[in-house]
């Protein structure tokens, strides 16, 4: 089985989709910690209305899904934008705690990448956006996302217990163009990634269609998805959003899908 070549894409792809959004009507990307959890096709509906940019607007599809208590995982590193962010966000959401010196707190973000490069680049972003208690807090791995269940076991992390799984299909951005992430191993991960998330949690997919092999995998984790809600309606819901068919982005921007295992 070929191995995942996992790469953070949106800050390169953000930017050639820029001139679509400049001008128009913005919004914060703040969700208050209270706010109701939404349906993800009541929370895609809403969220892409606003005039933002297409990382915003997946960090903001995010925020309204996660809950007091969640892990979250990052299943391409890339340059560590996506892992930081969801440390802050599960940070925020996390219920205060009485101070002790000798409790260590569970970690609260694992974050997967192949390259060396990425997995330097994410430690690095880490280390100088947070403080060193909440740094440590997130588990860099340097393989594959198709290893994602059992490097998760490995570290306790239970099924059924992570809010968040997030996949940028694509490569690393300022790197070699050449290393990609394959269908093989993306699909070996989505699969493992059904198998953790939570009631009401969400696998959250952002592929970039703009390199040759980018279609393809994205028709093929396409249909991975489709199938899986088509087997089992009752427990998966999907919600997509293409910025091309909107109008909005040019056709190689990326494309978003979010899966849901409905609520109980």
């Amino acid at each position: 089985m070929s191995k995942a070549w996992t790469r953070n894409l949106f800050r390169r792809s953000v930017s050639n989709c820029r001139g679509c959004y400049d001008g128009r009507r913005r919004s914060s990307n703040a969700v208050p910690a209270n706010a109701k959890m939404m349906d993800i096709q009541e929370a895609c509906d809403s969220v892409t209305r606003e005039f933002i940019p297409l990382t915003a607007m997946v960090h903001k599809i995010w925020s309204i899904h996660v809950k007091s208590g969640d892990v979250a995982v990052d299943a391409t590193a890339g340059r560590g934008r996506d892992t930081l962010g969801l440390a802050k966000l599960l940070l925020k959401r996390e219920k205060p705690v009485l101070p002790s010196t000798d409790k260590q707190l569970s970690p609260l973000v694992h974050a997967f990448d192949i390259q060396t490069e990425a997995i330097d680049s994410t430690r690095k972003l880490l280390e100088s956006s947070l403080s060193p208690k909440d740094a440590a807090r997130v588990v860099l791995h340097q393989c594959s996302h198709a290893e994602l269940e059992t490097r998760l076991g490995e570290r306790g992390v239970t099924k059924g217990s992570v809010g968040v799984i997030c996949f940028n299909l694509g490569y690393l951005p300022g790197s070699d163009q050449t290393i990609v992430t394959k269908p093989e191993s993306t699909l070996a991960g989505i699969d493992a990634s059904t198998c953790f998330i939570r009631p009401g949690g969400i696998i959250s997919l952002a592929a970039y269609v703009g390199h040759d092999e980018g279609q393809g995998e994205y028709n093929r984790v396409r249909q991975r998805c489709h199938d899986l809600v088509g087997c089992d309606a009752s427990v998966w819901s999907i919600a997509e959003f293409d910025p091309f068919l909107e109008g909005r982005a040019p056709a190689s921007c990326p494309k978003l899908i979010f899966l849901q295992r409905r609520a109980l």
